[in-house]
């Protein structure tokens, strides 16, 4: 009886996972698609107040409410700081290295790093905090307790993957041959990260890696 119960939970997790799942998917692709533009004509930095609500807000209730737990423990924000940063600065060395190979080196790109203050908070800080919430201190922890971690940690990258779809979708990318390039460095990406979360054990080492990410991306041009 005990191990049918355990069972049950089990399955009430997993389903309550795709539905919070299902629901994030279809909320931020009508705002990717419709929302943004609209809120941007008002104000842009409505966009950000809209990512940070629609992103953070309900995985913070959930866990505080719903799972009855400390949201910043779970998420590996309040522990092992500096064995993160550690991580998070090794790995980002690492990072910059290939994203100057690759984009100097392979892809022939000109260094344009004129980033504008916007731009800074809301394509480097903020997604690189909201992102990681979602999908390494949320999902991938909670797959975890569900199936082995490597399972956890393939099934959260491509859902990772697969939020980037709308934005992608309604900038036309889809249609450009560079887009293969784009899906395969995300899942591997995110592959990565969840590896970060598991051995430093502190969720500030993949914010700091996503960050510095985009930063570089947006070096380029």
């Amino acid at each position: 009886m005990d191990q049918e119960l355990i069972q049950q939970e089990r399955t009430k997790k997993l389903w309550f996972l795709v539905f919070y799942s299902l629901v994030f998917f279809v909320i931020w692709t009508f705002c990717e698609l419709l929302l943004k533009t609209k809120l941007a004509a008002i104000d842009p930095y409505l966009n950000l107040l809209l990512k940070l609500l629609l992103w953070t807000l309900p995985v913070w209730l959930i866990l505080k409410y719903w799972d009855h737990t400390e949201p910043l423990k779970y998420l590996k924000l309040k522990e092992n700081f500096l064995q993160g940063i550690i991580w998070g600065v090794t790995l980002s060395g690492v990072l910059i290295l290939y994203i100057l190979f690759r984009d100097l080196v392979l892809l022939k790109k000109a260094f344009c790093p004129r980033i504008d203050q916007y731009t800074l908070l809301s394509a480097v800080i903020l997604i690189g905090f909201t992102e990681e919430v979602v999908f390494r201190g949320f999902l991938l922890q909670k797959l975890n307790e569900l199936m082995k971690f490597w399972n956890a940690n393939l099934i959260s990258s491509g859902l990772f993957l697969v939020i980037h779809f709308p934005k992608w979708y309604h900038e036309g990318l889809f249609f450009k041959p560079s887009i293969y390039g784009s899906i395969i460095f995300i899942f591997c990406f995110g592959v990565l990260e969840g590896y970060v979360l598991k051995r430093s054990k502190s969720l500030w080492a993949c914010m700091l890696i996503h960050s510095i990410n985009n930063l570089m991306t947006m070096a380029f041009k």
